[in-house]
């Protein structure tokens, strides 16, 4: 057993888990989950010991463990820079994030990867659908969509797509470039998991949901909200892009309201009598 197993496996430290995850076995498991991690060579050695517990504590909050397989959550290095300290953060996964939503009320989520070659439709309004037939061609992402669904009927079917250029803004803006986005055969769960975020506004708010998105977004140089606002556009550039549209029509209305006005002049002018030329004392 290394140090960093002995540091997991202190009975201080596994009585603070227990307080937040009541059930001992679930305490065992996630332990062991994050064991096996921290048996891995490279980065996650360096790790220090406090950022790696605070990584576990917090998978604890919100219920989920670091099972490979289950691809849940992440314990993944980070590179302070300026301090030169190597820290351990926690990485929410595809899986993860889906089972934190069914637990707040959504009853289905499926999420799929556009390809270039896909017949592919979404429509959004007061009948929204999602139609998406994949090509035996297969070929480069284009895009990734989610769509959730719930039991209560009160609640509509919600869905999200995410242009490929989108994607890639998200993974850019990620402090560490390294763990599942740093890994291509990981980098498609990530792009599942980035659109499926999208899905989360319209999940009733747990307490575990509201911190899973506060840890998740601390991984990033901006807020969830502040995403948004720049992959969408602010309302400003929105209402902005909105006026230039329609300027031009207006301009044009304009333009012919006045040359009607002018030909209308004219008409009268030339329907009243004029002034007797030619006509002497």
């Amino acid at each position: 057993m290394n140090d960093l197993q002995e540091l997991l496996n202190k009975p201080a430290f596994r009585k603070r888990l227990g307080v937040l995850i009541p059930d001992a076995d679930r305490v065992e498991k996630l332990v062991k989950s994050a064991m096996m991690v921290v048996t891995n060579p490279g980065d996650i050695q360096r790790c220090s010991p406090e950022s790696i517990q605070r990584a576990v504590i917090n998978a604890a909050e919100i219920g989920l463990d670091f099972v490979k397989s289950k691809g849940e959550a992440y314990l993944v290095p980070q590179k302070d820079w300026k301090t030169q300290e190597v820290r351990c953060e926690f990485w929410i996964g595809y899986q993860g994030l889906v089972k934190l939503m069914r637990r707040a009320g959504a009853t289905n989520i499926y999420c799929e990867l556009r390809r270039e070659h896909d017949k592919f439709e979404r429509h959004v309004g007061t009948d929204p659908y999602v139609s998406h037939y994949p090509s035996d061609e297969g070929g480069r992402v284009v895009g990734a969509y989610a769509v959730v669904m719930f039991s209560d009927p009160g609640w509509r079917p919600q869905s999200e797509y995410m242009s490929i250029r989108q994607l890639e803004a998200v993974r850019a803006k990620a402090k560490s470039q390294k763990g599942p986005w740093g890994n291509e055969s990981d980098r498609e769960e990530m792009y599942r998991k980035t659109v499926i975020r999208r899905l989360a506004k319209y999940v009733p708010q747990s307490e575990e949901m509201a911190r899973a998105m506060e840890i998740d977004n601390s991984l990033y140089h901006e807020t969830q909200a502040e995403e948004n606002e720049r992959l969408s556009g602010t309302l400003s550039d929105v209402i902005r892009r909105q006026i230039e549209s329609v300027q031009p029509s207006i301009k044009e209305t304009r333009q012919n309201e006045q040359d009607e006005d002018l030909q209308r002049h004219d008409e009268d002018g030339a329907s009243e009598p004029g002034p007797a030329h030619g006509m002497g004392a």
